[in-house]
């Protein structure tokens, strides 16, 4: 369970990873799978209300992503 905040960080966060992966990568077609995983999780957390978020699972998720760009 997710408070507001916590929803409004996890958001950020994954734009930001998503950002970073995709000058990365670049926007070749198809899509590189973390892009597709991040948007995924994006795409997530705009349709949930954040009582149904676990900000812990969904953080981890995205730093593991996160980790492979450092």
């Amino acid at each position: 369970m997710a408070t507001v905040m916590e929803k409004d960080v996890l958001l950020n966060f994954v734009a930001r990873v998503l950002a970073k992966v995709t000058i990365i990568v670049g926007s070749e077609e198809p899509p590189h799978q973390d892009r597709v995983a991040l948007a995924r999780i994006r795409n997530f957390l705009y349709q949930s209300y954040p009582e149904a978020l676990d900000f812990e699972v969904i953080l981890d998720e995205i730093k593991c992503i996160e980790s492979k760009y450092q």
